[in-house]
């Protein structure tokens, strides 16, 4: 009988602890901002794309882009309302591949080799000039900011 009551008390003990531990964000909310906005580089070339995020490794990211898509290029970003999600967090918000270097390669051979960092450049067509990309809302709360490659973008270098 003892053990019975012995196997009982330690079952209780894990389960209590294990209740413990997972139950701690239990009340807790996430604060997800007003917005959730993806950032994405769009390829309007009739080429197939490397483009390379960033100077050197570690902090790099290769995206191979088709003609007529467009990809991801970082995870999701909290924005709230009255915030610029180009000029205040696409380039600031700690993705440290998007801060510095952006290449575009086909093949071994490198397109277009833009650097950071990012500011406002006019009517220039450029990775790190905030005009380049545009931002809008696809439905109430998830958000697209996207930068282009155009045919242009190649043939400049």
């Amino acid at each position: 009988m003892s053990t019975i009551i012995t196997k009982i008390g330690h079952s209780l003990s894990i389960i209590l602890i294990l209740l413990m531990f997972s139950s701690c964000r239990l009340f807790e909310t996430d604060d997800l901002g007003d917005y959730w906005y993806v950032a994405k580089i769009k390829n309007n070339t009739n080429e197939t794309l490397l483009v390379i995020l960033g100077e050197e490794p570690p902090i790099v990211d290769s995206l191979f882009i088709i003609p007529d898509s467009s990809v991801s290029c970082r995870g999701g970003m909290k924005v709230y309302k009255g915030q610029d999600v180009i000029k205040e967090l696409l380039f600031t918000s700690g993705y440290r591949p998007l801060e510095s270097r952006a290449r575009v390669l086909r093949g071994d051979s490198v397109l277009v080799d833009w650097h950071g960092p990012a500011e406002d450049k006019g009517e220039l067509h450029h990775f790190y000039n905030y005009n380049s990309w545009k931002s809008w809302l696809k439905n109430e709360r998830d958000g697209i900011v996207e930068f282009t490659i155009y045919e242009s973008d190649l043939q400049g270098n």
